[in-house]
This record gives C-alpha cells, sequence and structure tokens, in this order.
C-alpha cells in the first residue's frame, strides 16, 4: 500500500502481486488472504469498479498459481519492458556482441513514431520488413486494430510473432490477455486450432484456457470435444502438469455438460496421473469429487420439491457460468432462503429416510462448500457473536427447552408403573405363593429370599434389559415430537439473533452437554439432532449472506 495506506492502483493490471503486497514463493492460501483483506475493504456493493479490479487481479494470479508458474515479486513487478530495438540491435541482443548499443540506438519507439506517421504508413513499412523484432510483431499488432478491418489480424501478428520468437514473454502476455477478452463465440475453434499449431507446447493449455471454458458454456458440447481432440493432436510436449490443472478446471462446467464417455475417459486419465498432482491443486481436484457424489444421488433426492429444485439448479448454475455470473446467482439464492424458513424446513425435514439422507448430504456438503467460497470472493462476513457469550445463549435456550419439555402424561403414568409396580409385585409374590406354609419358618424364610432376588433381579437385569430402552423410546419419541413441534423453530431464531454456523452451533451443544456436564434433562438428546437437521445446517448456511 501507499504511505496513506491505500492499495496502489497505479500497479494494476501490470503487476497484482505487488498489488496485493506478496512476497515471494506465496501459495493461493497466502493470495487468498490478501485478496480477503483488501475486499472487506472494498466491499462489492459499494466499490463496484474497485472490487473488479481487486477481483481480476486476484483471478490472473490464481490461474498462474493453478498453472504452477511463479509471478514475479520484484520491484518491477509483471511489466514487461519491451526492448525497442532493431533486427540488428535484437541480434547482437542474441549473441552478446559487442555493437548491441550502437544498434538498438536506431530504433524509435511506436508513440513517438506515430507523432509524425500515419499508422497505416507505419503498418506497410514494418509489415514489409523482412526482419522483425518480437517489438515489431507487437507494433504490427496493435497498429492492426488501427489500419484493418479483420478483427484477427492482432491474433494472427501476435501469433507470428511467437513462431518466430517462441519464448518472448511480451507477446505470450498479450496473446494470454487477447483470448480473456470477449472473443466472437464463433472465431474461437479456429483461433484455438491454429495456435496450436504455433503452441506446441504445454503453455497451450494456461494460454488458452479462458476461451475453452467460454466454449464450453456457451455452445453445445460436440463442438467443445470436437475442437480440442484436434487441438490437443498438435501439441507435442511430453510434460502433463498443466493438462492437469486444465481439466480439472474444464471438468467443473463439463461434468453438466459432457456425454457419459467424453467423461469417463477424461476422469480416468485424471486418476491413472493423479500421482503427478501438485499441492496446489488438490483442493480444486477434492471439488471435483464432491460434485460426482452429488450427481450420483442427488436426482431421486431432489424429487418434486420446489425449493429442492432450486437449490439443485443453483448448484448446476454455479459451475456452469463465469465465476460472476455463478457468484451473483448463488447470493440471490442463498437471499431467498434465508427469505423463507418455513419453505427450508419442509424441503428438508429433521428426519429423513436412509434413502434420502445420502442425497440430502451430499447436496449440502456441496452446497457448503459453494456458499464459503462466494461468501469468500466477494467479502460476506458474518458478524458472530463472542464465543463466551454465544455459550451462554444456548445454554440459556437449552435450559428453557428443558423447563418447558413437554411429555405425555399417559407417557409418564405408563414409566412409574412399569418402573415401581414390578417391585411391589416381585414383594409380594413370593408370600402369596407360600402363603398356605407361611407357618413354617422354613417356607417364609424362602419366601424373603426369593422376594428379595426377585427385585434385585429385576433391578440389575430386566430394568436395564427391557425398562431403561422402553422408556428411552419413548423419551426420544417426546424429544422428536417437541423438537419439530417447537425447539426446532427455536434454533432458527437462535441463528438469526447470532448468525453462527451449523459448525459453530454443534461445537457449542457438544461442549455445553459433554465438556460442561449440566444437568440437563431431555435437552442432552439435541447433539444428536440439531448437527444432523440438513435444513438447520442449509438456514444458517444462507442467514450469513443477509448480513
Amino acid at each position: 500500500m501507499s504511505e496513506t495506506g491505500a492499495p496502489r492502483w497505479d500497479l494494476l493490471p501490470h503487476d497484482p502481486a505487488g498489488f496485493f503486497e506478496l512476497s515471494t514463493g506465496f501459495d493461493r492460501k497466502t493470495l487468498k488472504r490478501a485478496y480477503g483483506k483488501l475486499i472487506r475493504q472494498f466491499k462489492p456493493e459499494k466499490f463496484p469498479e474497485q472490487f473488479q479490479k481487486i477481483r481480476a487481479a486476484f483471478e490472473a494470479l490464481d490461474g498462474q498459481l493453478r498453472y504452477g508458474q511463479l509471478p514475479s515479486t520484484d520491484s518491477k513487478g509483471q511489466i514487461y519492458q519491451w526492448q525497442v530495438e532493431t533486427a540488428a540491435a535484437y541480434d547482437a541482443n542474441k549473441s552478446a556482441s559487442s555493437g548491441m548499443e550502437n544498434a538498438a540506438a536506431e530504433a524509435v519507439p511506436l508513440h513517438d513514431l506515430l507523432r509524425t506517421e500515419k499508422p497505416s504508413v507505419l503498418y506497410r513499412q514494418i509489415s514489409q520488413s523482412d526482419r522483425k523484432t518480437p517489438y515489431d510483431y507487437f507494433a504490427l499488432a496493435i497498429l492492426s486494430d488501427l489500419v484493418q478491418t479483420d478483427q484477427k489480424k492482432f491474433f494472427q501478428w501476435l501469433l507470428t510473432g511467437l513462431k518466430e520468437h517462441p519464448q518472448d514473454k511480451g507477446l505470450f502476455s498479450l496473446l494470454y490477455q487477447y483470448f480473456q477478452t470477449d472473443l466472437p463465440l464463433e472465431l474461437i475453434p479456429t483461433l484455438l486450432l491454429t495456435t496450436s499449431k504455433a503452441i506446441c507446447d504445454d503453455r497451450y493449455y494456461y494460454l488458452t484456457e479462458s476461451a475453452w471454458l467460454r466454449l464450453l458454456r456457451s455452445t453445445k458440447f460436440p463442438v467443445f470435444r470436437e475442437t480440442l481432440a484436434r487441438c490437443e493432436a498438435n501439441l507435442k510436449d511430453f510434460r502433463i502438469n498443466a493438462r492437469i490443472a486444465f481439466y480439472i478446471q474444464t471438468l467443473r462446467p463439463a461434468l453438466w455438460r459432457a456425454d457419459a464417455q467424453w467423461l469417463r475417459k477424461t476422469i480416468d486419465w485424471l486418476e491413472v496421473n493423479s500421482g503427478h498432482l501438485p499441492p496446489q491443486l488438490e483442493n480444486d481436484f477434492h471439488v471435483l469429487e464432491l460434485i460426482r457424489d452429488y450427481q450420483k444421488t442427488a436426482a431421486a433426492f431432489v424429487g418434486d420439491d420446489p425449493t429442492r429444485r432450486q437449490v439443485a439448479a443453483t448448484i448446476k448454475h454455479y459451475f456452469c457460468s463465469d465465476s460472476t455470473t455463478g457468484d451473483a446467482a448463488v447470493i440471490e439464492h442463498q437471499l431467498t432462503l434465508a427469505d423463507d424458513a418455513e419453505a427450508l424446513m419442509r424441503a428438508f425435514p429433521a428426519e429423513l429416510e436412509d434413502s434420502e439422507r445420502e442425497g440430502a448430504s451430499a447436496m449440502w456438503v456441496l452446497w457448503s462448500w459453494i456458499g464459503s467460497e462466494v461468501a469468500d470472493r466477494n467479502g460476506i462476513e458474518t458478524a458472530r457473536v463472542a464465543p463466551e457469550k454465544f455459550l451462554k445463549r444456548v445454554f440459556a435456550l437449552m435450559v428453557d427447552l428443558d423447563e418447558t419439555w413437554d411429555i405425555s402424561s399417559r407417557s409418564m403414568m405408563i414409566y412409574y408403573m412399569v418402573n415401581y409396580l414390578p417391585y411391589l409385585l416381585f414383594s409380594v409374590a413370593p408370600f402369596l405363593i407360600f402363603f398356605s406354609w407361611l407357618e413354617n419358618p422354613l417356607f417364609l424364610g424362602g419366601a424373603i429370599v426369593l422376594a428379595v432376588l426377585s427385585m434385585v433381579f429385576y433391578h440389575f437385569v430386566l430394568i436395564p434389559a427391557t425398562i431403561e430402552p422402553m422408556f428411552d423410546k419413548m423419551i426420544q419419541r417426546s424429544i422428536e415430537e417437541n423438537y419439530l413441534r417447537l425447539w426446532r423453530g427455536r434454533f432458527v431464531q437462535l441463528i438469526d439473533a447470532n448468525h453462527v454456523s451449523m459448525q459453530g452451533l454443534a461445537a457449542t451443544l457438544h461442549e455445553i452437554v459433554f465438556e460442561r456436564k449440566h444437568r440437563l434433562r431431555a435437552v442432552v438428546h439435541l447433539v444428536n439432532y440439531v448437527p444432523r437437521d440438513i435444513g438447520i445446517a442449509f438456514y444458517a448456511e444462507a442467514a450469513r449472506f443477509r448480513v
């Protein structure tokens, strides 16, 4: 940041690493922290222009890190310093000859030439030159936009320059930026195929990824599949790390759009080469597993419920759209869920059938990941209360629920009858059996021993084996009825007031019941209900977007 503490906007877009004040060797986690710090200051709803610049810088760096590139963090940042030199100077520079400086002095920068010459004249002069430097190709690409009507000329000059100077960073960077623009969709297959003939190594995937994703999202899948096959036939590099990064990224939308045969082949290739998976892509690969788990079980679970169907549609929209559009769809739907808790509770009941729970869990895990990613990218923070204060509030709620626990009189009467009447029966029955012989001390003693043994057997064997399990089931039914009828709504209110996540709520319940060992009655069983309540989990995730 500057001396005033403001971000160095002048470093964008050329030096995103310097803009985020990142040191050499930073990783994606460090980048994400630096990004989060800035977007908390420049929220999209208040500073839309600044937010877009910050996000573009983040995505540029994140893309480089995904492909294993190490962005520059020196004082000059990533501003490419063009060597304005003649062909002779360029040759001298490559051979490190002594005449380099004199030859280089003859060259004149393009912006100076444009002050005295027409763009068309300069374009003709440079294009007719027999030997061209990387800077000449840069100049031709820029001038083509001024004097040519063919919108492919810019691309053609850059690609021609890279054919002649394959390692030039300036031309490569310009071509990368070109593929980031909103290219005409009908031109993309041709541009990708032409590029694959000139850039035949693993840099091709990083260079063209943006165009591939747009093609995948906006056209029928066979167009994407056939174009990719033709392009990959031209690639000759033995390295596969860039290809792994490319497939992991493109599979996110492809899992919703591709045919089964292509998916099986691509996923099999990734799994076979998983040993080459770099650390920075482990989380991305895990997301693909979450999507596949969700897709295996989602269809049967979603059914006809409108809330479930809308969640499913938003998940698909998120992965099949660009990040800005996908984020907007998720935020909008999170707010819709937060405004209709009743519909959410109906869609995700507290007790699900075993056949439904797997699908609901897979949906929740993927939705939770999406929510976290969208919140992080858009600077959405949850104003949480202090942990100790929240613990006191949860404990107060549990005490209140415990005191108002409603178990039916009939159930309690059955409990007392089953629990205590047998003592009376076992104490009296032996005397009734031996009533006619009680005058005999031997029979009297036997009756007393039999009564004691019967009560001991009942207390230590029959009660644990039969009475307690029966009463526990009765308690569970009572708790379930109270939770569904009254308590679930109280936890919705608790989330509204405290904006806590499901993980935070579950951890607090566990601490109260097991670690602090408070003497509560029925509500100790809430640790078995609330953390498993997917409806509450969905609501807690949605409520954070309303703050």
